[in-house]
């Protein structure tokens, strides 16, 4: 498969370095597609076949990623201007609880991601329907600070290009198990 976007230098992960900031957090990263969420601030956002998980202490997330080894790209992203750290998480949680759980339609982990980033930096955003679309355009508009990736070599790491079968596929398996997508 073709890489779809390319993480030039992914420096290795540390709790500590997510503890401020806004990041887009690849989980099983290493799979396709991988589970998407956010950070904002220390708090965890994402949708998965059980709903939405919206302002939730981002530490149990943190651990489980070192307890199972789970392979984790987060891409820290700039803060737009004007916008408190507390504005950011009230927008993503009401973002994120609008949406009904994966599963009962044709949403995805990437539907309120993108929802929320266009919200805060425009509507150029919206047109995006994979996460390696969002990652170039974001790219391209000079938003990415840095990447950091746990348990995944340093340095050079390629998210693989997929399409809309393999993400409905996921959710799939993810609603006969109860688990979040793989």
């Amino acid at each position: 498969m073709n890489p779809a976007f390319i993480f030039h230098e992914l420096k290795n992960f540390s709790a500590e370095k997510t503890a401020q900031g806004l990041f887009l957090v690849l989980l099983k990263a290493d799979r396709i597609p991988p589970h998407l969420g956010l950070l904002i601030e220390s708090r965890w956002f994402t949708l998965d076949v059980r709903g939405a998980t919206g302002d939730a202490d981002a530490q149990a997330l943190l651990q489980a990623i070192e307890r199972k080894k789970i392979a984790s790209v987060f891409v820290h992203l700039a803060w737009p201007r004007g916008l408190s750290a507390e504005q950011g998480r009230a927008r993503a949680k009401e973002i994120f609880e609008a949406y009904p759980a994966l599963g009962k339609n044709e949403d995805t982990c990437y539907s309120p991601i993108r929802d929320f980033i266009s919200a805060i930096y425009g509507e150029a955003f919206q047109r995006t329907n994979f996460v390696f679309e969002l990652l170039k355009l974001l790219q391209d508009n000079n938003l990415l600070i840095e990447n950091f990736g746990a348990h995944l070599p340093a340095g050079e790491f390629s998210l693989l290009a997929y399409g809309m079968s393999e993400v409905r596929a996921s959710i799939a398996a993810a609603l006969e198990t109860g688990a979040a997508p793989r």
